[in-house]
């Protein structure tokens, strides 16, 4: 019985100094501080104007299969196939874009469609004649014309077809 005794008696010191070691550690914790660096770059809210809408103008269709038209970004268009095209309407979308004067920018763009009485026409492949590095010069402005192809589907319904696109400008 002594024996047991003792042996509980052991166990509770060595939970005791086990325990008051741990305290005192977590009493005698060591901390240290940094300072983080924050930052941030204001720059002028960019200002996005479409001076002209993108035209492909008439094309009349000769057959039933599907051609591609390309827009350029001088109002010129070709037509692949036996489909002509009559030059009245043809324009290339203007656009004028005003920034923080100098700043290098990227110009995308997504694909659309037209709509109208038939199959949906696909509108892809934009061009811009801003560069392949375009930047605002020193009073903050940046003008340039874009072009792109649509597909005209085999058999499509003739009419008047229409849409919208988007032209995603951003600071480098």
């Amino acid at each position: 019985m002594y024996l047991l005794v003792n042996m509980k008696r052991r166990l509770l010191i060595f939970c005791y100094i086990l325990l008051s070691a741990s305290c005192m550690s977590v009493w005698n914790a060591h901390a240290e501080a940094i300072l983080g660096l924050v930052s941030v770059e204001i720059k002028e809210r960019l200002e996005i104007l479409e001076k002209k809408p993108m035209s492909f103008g008439v094309i009349f269709l000769e057959g039933n299969e599907g051609v591609v038209v390309s827009l350029g970004t001088t109002d010129t268009v070709s037509v692949s196939g036996t489909t002509s095209q009559n030059g009245d309407g043809v324009q290339s979308a203007d656009f004028l874009v005003q920034g923080a004067k100098n700043e290098a920018l990227t110009i995308s763009f997504q694909e659309a469609v037209l709509s109208g009485p038939g199959e949906a026409i696909l509108l892809k492949n934009f061009v811009h004649d801003a560069g392949a590095s375009p930047s605002f010069d020193s009073s903050g402005i940046l003008s340039f014309k874009v072009g792109a192809d649509i597909e005209i589907n085999a058999n499509q319904l003739v009419g008047y077809y229409s849409g919208l696109y988007q032209v995603l400008i951003n600071y480098q």
